[in-house]
């Protein structure tokens, strides 16, 4: 006798059952009762019931996870926890703790391919959330199960067997977890049986029986082979499949679940909570609410807009976006009684608002320049003059001051315990030109001299330009005020100092990190104590940083540092000119920089005061631009990381997860995991085996089903006989990878690949039962080959939608039309064996217009299923057949 081949099942990766696999609150319980459903009474939850408004409890009234929506993720979020004790859990090989792991690599992809988020909390913070899911195995006597939509009652109830993970690809989590977020099973659709047919023994189930609408919530979807939702079919004792083809009961539905789940099932979740994968912030761009300095939030649906202060949101062609508020418009005047002045963001009383402007020259006081004092200082002197000329000009206010600093190895004792000191900076604040006189002017040049004269001289080495950054915006002297535009005009002849640049020459040993600071908040630097400047360690030969006392270090320190519009960068040498182009990445808190030349230090000086207007107005032009980092309004994903740019800012994903700064998915384990063994593949972060094989010390050994087998035969009326199908009416014979069953049981036959009860065959086999099953399982098969073109699904749609019209044509024994069923003596008419594509296709044409001229017996449809099926096949020659 033949031997016919099964899925390999049991230890395999695939084919557990899942035939009660959901719970039910008293409502949906007595719902499906009333409408002729069987309910285990185990699987009924006794609270957790609210009646929809019309007093009865439908399925389509379960709560969605639509109250907890993060719009920095773009997610709702589900949380979900293992109670204690759950780690220890032990079913066979598998323990608690390796489900856990299993069941986050599972869960995680929600976040990667929907817009929903399952959120990993601990037991003690599930009072925080309003709706909570418990993982556990609670139920012995069960195996992985789930409640319906989301319970407000009690906590959601998710039933996992430590062995749940590994079921059917990885596919039972997932499916668990998409009950509790609402859904019912693919095969329960209302249109399920325009493809499935289900055994009569299970249509009155709860988990196989057909929901009509309203209790499906239609989200307009196609139906899904692929849906993890969906049961793979098992064979009842009758021979018969729990789930069949609608064109070929006896055949088995061609289920393929797609892990982690199907692109339908990705698209259905998002559907059914009314959400977008896509960021619509980021999309719309930096205008999108009017500017960047208002913040964009994600919603469900599109996205709302929270304004800057002194903004209020309108709604411009149908689009939310914030404009400035009038205040002086207002009925009650802010400024009690005196004159209002709006501005974008905002207003002021009495005088306008006028635009202040401030710089600080900051020159190396050392080395070169040590004998260019005088050209520094007139400098000096000019851009005072210039500024007070600006200020007739236009009226706003300028505002100037001079940092100088060193580039010398020098001792503490140098600038704190000398009776004569030489200092590494010397700060002259920053001073309103307007009401400056002629003498004020010649005193501040005066000033100027005499600070580059007490600065430490000696050879030219690489600048501390960091440091002395650091202090000029940060040092009490330096008076800056709080709302101004602020540049900072650097003039130096060399390169300046970095970590990487000092190289092996650093050798701080125990004095702390050898990375200049670059802000009083950069990390590690939390006291006075942690700050460090540039000169020779006293226990050491020659560091490159030294501590110094909190006491003198104090002088210079100010509450906050000082946000610098723009750095001009001066230069006696091109050679450092990209070194100083790369400046911002080691200076926080700093807008833009220009950099330029001059071909000697006279000169250098004679350019900047030149080109004041122009570093002037650039500083405006920086001032104007939003750091959305720094004010929040960027858009980058809440696991990503967010860089201020000229154009903007920019997103990249933290570590462990992929994407583009906006939307960030953890990174799937199976991308860096290497399971390249024999019959090995990566599943949920895990290697595992192909069907039927199991892991062994890290390979793949078969699996002997025939044992297992003959260990647990058993036969349910819910079809369990999956896991065991030889056990009915045929013999085991185990094969590698898989096993054949001998069907040489009394009374059963193998008929077309299944051992089958002859008595059961006969009351369902007719001619036109055979014929069909023939043609569907030949129709399946070229459709596997053809491509994917608009074409093709249309000629799948068309033929499929033509053989369900012949169905419905036939006589209810499908019979002949004259009532009798003899057998086929169309030889030719039953042959499959076409080599082509095309071929093939022929073939099934020929076999369906002679089945609509025998068994078509409504009226007129014989003749009009015979011309249909004939013109789709010159179509699909036409199109697909040209070379033969």
């Amino acid at each position: 006798m033949k031997l016919f081949k099964h899925l390999a099942v049991a230890t395999a990766v695939r084919g557990n059952v899942e035939d009660n696999d959901t719970y039910y609150n008293q409502c949906q319980a007595a719902y499906l009762q009333k409408q002729g459903l069987t309910v285990d009474p185990k699987m009924i939850i006794r609270d957790d019931c609210d009646k929809g408004e019309d007093g009865r409890a439908a399925l389509a009234l379960v709560r969605k996870w639509t109250n907890l929506w993060n719009a920095d993720q773009n997610k709702f979020i589900v949380p979900y926890y293992f109670p204690d004790g759950y780690e220890d859990e032990v079913f066979g090989e598998h323990t608690g703790a390796m489900s856990i792991e299993g069941i986050d690599a599972n869960v995680a992809h929600f976040e990667r391919l929907t817009c929903v988020k399952m959120k990993r909390i601990s037991e003690a913070e599930k009072d925080d959330y309003e709706s909570v899911v418990r993982v556990n195995w609670d139920n012995k006597d069960d195996a992985c199960s789930s409640g319906i939509g989301r319970w407000v009652h009690t906590d959601n109830r998710l039933n996992m067997r430590p062995d749940c993970y590994t079921w059917n690809s990885g596919t039972t989590v997932n499916h668990e977890f998409m009950h509790t977020l609402g859904f019912l099973h693919e095969h329960q659709r209302a249109d399920r049986d325009d493809w499935v047919i289900i055994h009569p023994d299970l249509e009155g189930t709860s988990n196989y029986g057909k929901l009509s609408f309203p209790e499906w919530e239609d989200l307009e979807s196609p139906y899904d082979f692929n849906s993890i939702l969906h049961y793979y079919a098992g064979h009842l004792p009758d021979g018969r499949p729990t789930i069949g083809m609608r064109t070929s009961p006896m055949t088995p539905a061609a289920v393929d679940r797609h892990w982690p789940m199907s692109a339908e099932d990705a698209f259905q979740l998002s559907a059914f909570h009314g959400c977008e994968m896509r960021n619509k912030c980021a999309e719309a761009g930096t205008m999108r609410c009017g500017g960047p300095e208002h913040r964009c939030q994600n919603e469900p649906i599109g996205y709302s807009c929270v304004c800057a202060e002194g903004y209020e949101t309108v709604i411009v062609d149908e689009v939310e976006v914030c404009v400035d508020i009038d205040e002086c418009a207002a009925v009650v005047n802010p400024c009690d009684g005196a004159e209002c002045h709006n501005h974008e963001g905002g207003f002021s009383c009495g005088e306008p608002v006028k635009e202040v402007h401030e710089a600080v020259l900051m020159i190396d006081g050392t080395g070169s320049y040590s004998s260019h004092r005088g050209h520094a200082c007139q400098a000096l002197e000019d851009m005072i003059k210039k500024m007070k000329e600006y200020h007739a000009e236009n009226g706003e206010i300028y505002r100037i001051g001079v940092s100088l600093y060193s580039d010398r190895y020098f001792k503490y004792a140098d600038e704190f315990t000398r009776t004569t000191p030489r200092h590494f900076h010397i700060a002259m604040p920053i001073t309103d030109t307007l009401g400056m006189s002629d003498d004020d002017i010649t005193y501040v040049h005066n000033q100027c001299l005499l600070g580059l004269s007490n600065m430490w001289n000696g050879w030219d080495a690489r600048e501390d330009v960091l440091s002395g950054l650091m202090w000029t915006r940060s040092a009490r002297e330096m008076n800056w005020l709080e709302n101004s535009t602020k540049s900072i005009i650097i003039a130096t002849d060399v390169g300046f100092h970095t970590k990487e640049s000092y190289g092996s020459n650093t050798n701080q040993g125990t004095q702390g990190p050898i990375e200049p600071p670059t802000s009083f908040s950069s990390p590690h630097y939390e006291t006075l104590h942690d700050l460090y400047i540039y000169g020779e360690n006293p226990t050491q030969a020659r560091g490159m940083y030294s501590y110094y006392p909190e006491a003198p270090v104090a002088q210079f320190i100010f509450e906050s540092e000082f946000k610098i519009d723009h750095l001009f960068v001066s230069l006696t040498n091109p050679y450092p000119a990209n070194q100083y182009l790369g400046l911002l990445d080691h200076v926080s808190r700093t807008t833009g920089i220009d950099v330029f030349t001059s071909t000697s230090i006279p000169q250098q000086f004679a350019d900047i005061v030149g080109g004041l207007k122009d570093f002037l107005d650039t500083a405006v032009t920086s001032s104007a631009l939003i750091d959305e980092c720094a004010l929040g309004t960027d858009d980058c994903h809440a696991d990503a990381s967010c860089s201020d740019t000229d154009e903007g800012y920019s997103c990249s994903c933290h570590e462990g997860y992929n994407g583009n700064g906006f939307s960030c998915t953890i990174v799937d384990p199976c991308e860096s995991l290497s399971c390249d063994g024999a019959r090995q593949f990566c599943a949920f972060g895990a290697c595992a085996c192909e069907a039927g094989y199991e892991m062994s010390d890290g390979s793949c050994v078969d699996v002997d089903e025939c044992a297992i087998i003959a260990d647990s035969a058993s036969v349910t009326s819910l079809g369990d006989t999956i896991l065991v199908p030889c056990a009915a009416g045929a013999t085991c014979h185990n094969t590698d990878g898989s096993y054949e069953c001998d069907c040489d049981g009394e009374g059963w036959e193998e008929i077309d690949g299944n051992c089958v009860n002859k008595k059961a065959w006969k009351q369902v086999q007719t001619q036109y039962t055979i014929r069909m099953h023939k043609v569907n399982g030949h129709l399946s098969r070229l459709l596997e080959n053809l491509p994917t073109t608009r074409f093709t699904r249309n000629y799948i749609r068309k033929m499929i939608a033509k053989i369900q019209e012949l169905d419905d044509s036939t006589n209810e024994d499908k019979y002949f039309c004259d009532g009798s069923d003899q057998p086929d003596v169309g030889d030719d008419l039953m042959v499959f064996d076409g080599e082509t594509d095309c071929k093939l296709a022929s073939q099934i044409k020929s076999s369906l217009v002679s089945a609509s001229r025998k068994w078509a017996c409504a009226r007129g449809s014989s003749d009009r299923l015979v011309r249909h099926f004939t013109k789709y096949h010159r179509q699909f020659k036409n199109r697909m057949c040209a070379d033969e």
